[in-house]
């Protein structure tokens, strides 16, 4: 939900649906918030405004056994498969 601050959600996903692609975006979790909360937080986002196809990709900030708990189940559960490691 930070890529595309600026623009609203539905404008940007207007432009990108008359070029013919998808939105992709990254779900960035806050300080003390769960990659699956932040996860189900824009997904909610994107299932009540969205009009095209999209992708969520997780950025994986910090390391913890949680952390490791929460992509097993957005992997098994949520279908994500991108995953992404920043600093």
């Amino acid at each position: 939900m930070n890529a595309y601050r600026g623009r609203s959600l539905l404008s940007t996903i207007g432009l990108m649906m008359a070029v013919g692609v998808y939105l992709v975006d990254t779900v960035v979790a806050d300080e003390n918030e769960s990659l699956l909360d932040a996860y189900e937080r824009c997904r909610a986002v994107y299932e009540s405004t969205s009009c095209c196809d999209y992708s969520l990709r997780v950025a994986v900030t910090r390391w913890s056994d949680q952390v490791k708990q929460d992509m097993s189940r957005l992997v098994d559960d949520k279908g994500t498969i991108a995953v992404r490691h920043t600093h």
